[in-house]
């Protein structure tokens, strides 16, 4: 089913979100069937208001080298989860380590 999502979407040329992902194998199927985000507790854990804005500051000066990998792909993203070990949503594919 989340195969079939995923290409549907990807031929109607939008991007596909993928929520609660809290394994590394959640996250190698996704990766492997072309996902273009992951968002779960694999990559971050809700965090106090407090928090927020430092993260947000983090976030807006990291700029990340990306590589398309289609028409659709951004030309740039940030690294959202740099003190995430090895783990990074692209704009076209969500891979481990690059």
């Amino acid at each position: 089913m989340v195969q079939a999502i995923i290409v549907m979407a990807h031929t109607l040329h939008l991007q596909v979100v993928s929520e609660g992902v809290e394994t590394e194998e959640q996250r190698a199927f996704l990766a492997d069937h072309a996902c273009d985000y992951l968002q779960g507790f694999l990559l971050g854990r809700p965090m106090p208001w407090a928090e927020l804005q430092p993260m947000l500051d983090r976030l807006q000066r990291t700029l990340v080298v990306f590589t398309p990998c289609c028409d659709t792909a951004l030309s740039g993203s940030p690294d959202l989860y740099a003190g995430t070990p090895g783990y990074r949503a692209g704009a076209s594919v969500a891979r481990r380590g690059h």
